[in-house]
């Protein structure tokens, strides 16, 4: 009878790990071909926009910030849709499930084993959270870097031709001083609290101990059970430390996926027309237009005049006064902040 109780169990269990193989490997597919196309679909909408941004803007627009955006901070998602997101259920899942167990088999010896987690995970969001406001600015600082570092790189031949380092060098040291630097006091700030997590996590067995021992003296566990819980016990928090490994990189994420969202709500991109259908006369019309390159300095302020067909219209006015940026405005070099410009009555 022990000997085939013991194939019933072993047959149980090799079910019980080809199972968990084949669920595996179907939600790691799955969870991959739905972050693959959220990474395709996002690229082909920052795609979209930046073809319809005005002109100006684009030129303003380093191309290693569009490279951290479309490329960096897209990979990253793929990080937490196709792992984070199947090994958290997986983790907590498995986690419920022995915690149950073990308050079926002895309470009291669960409680030891459970009244550390709630501390340490304590620990951990009020590490994540105190470093929160740090994150739009290490993104920042990185994108400014990588720019710098491109630049640099880029100049290196005029460098090596003239013997001048000049401000190139400046700015790229300036960067990379100032990235690592926010690195540094992110890693400060989290230690503080980070640290007591890592410690308390896999401390188990500093309850576990001393109650097991209370309970035996008592003959309230038995040896089997006690021993149960001082293999288990060590190895109880593993699932939840999986989710401490991914709950660490969502404030990056987070910052990221913002810088993403920012490019796709830009107010200045619209969509895009190949052609003005009709006949349009020659006629331009400003009307109360104001343009800002900074938004809070106005280069120009409630603009309106119209340029009627067949007639020559100079813009006289001092250096600075905003000639360049009306005819580039009529372009559609930029968008207006506030107003319309039209040709024969419609909008460009």
């Amino acid at each position: 009878a022990t000997a085939q109780l013991m194939v019933t169990h072993a047959i149980i269990v090799l079910a019980a790990v080809l199972g968990q193989q084949v669920l595996f490997g179907v939600s790691t597919a799955v969870s991959h071909l739905v972050a693959f196309d959220v990474i395709a679909e996002l690229r082909e909408k920052l795609g979209r926009a930046w073809v319809s941004s005005p002109v100006g803007r684009l030129a303003r627009y380093h191309s290693a910030t569009a490279k951290n955006n479309a490329i960096d901070q897209c990979e990253r998602l793929e990080i937490y849709i196709a792992h984070a997101i199947p090994e958290t259920i997986a983790s907590v899942g498995v986690w419920l499930v022995v915690t149950v167990w073990l308050i079926m088999i002895n309470l009291w010896l669960a409680l030891a084993t459970i009244v550390l987690v709630p501390i340490a995970f304590a620990t951990m969001l009020h590490a994540m959270k105190s470093n929160g406001h740090r994150m739009s600015d290490y993104v920042q600082a990185n994108s400014d870097m990588n720019s710098a570092v491109v630049d640099f790189l880029s100049a290196l031949p005029v460098i090596r031709a003239f013997n001048q380092v000049g401000a190139s060098h400046e700015r790229t040291s300036r960067t990379v001083q100032r990235t690592a630097r926010l690195q540094s006091d992110w890693g400060k700030a989290f230690l503080a609290w980070g640290s007591p997590f890592s410690t308390l996590v896999v401390s188990g067995l500093a309850c576990i101990v001393p109650v097991g021992a209370w309970l035996y003296s008592t003959g309230q566990v038995s040896v089997p059970d006690l021993l149960l819980f001082f293999v288990l016990g060590p190895s109880y928090t593993v699932p939840l430390v999986r989710i401490f490994q991914r709950m660490i990189v969502l404030p990056v994420l987070a910052a990221g996926a913002k810088e993403i969202l920012r490019e796709l709500d830009d107010e200045t991109v619209r969509p895009r027309r190949d052609s003005f259908p009709g006949d349009l006369s020659p006629e331009v019309r400003f009307e109360h237009v104001s343009f800002a390159y900074v938004d809070d300095r106005d280069v120009l302020n409630d603009v309106s005049f119209t340029v009627n067909a067949g007639t020559m219209t100079a813009i006289v006015g001092e250096s600075g006064s905003g000639k360049t940026t009306l005819a580039e405005l009529l372009l559609g070099f930029h968008q207006p902040r506030e107003g319309r410009i039209a040709i024969g009555g419609r909008d460009v």
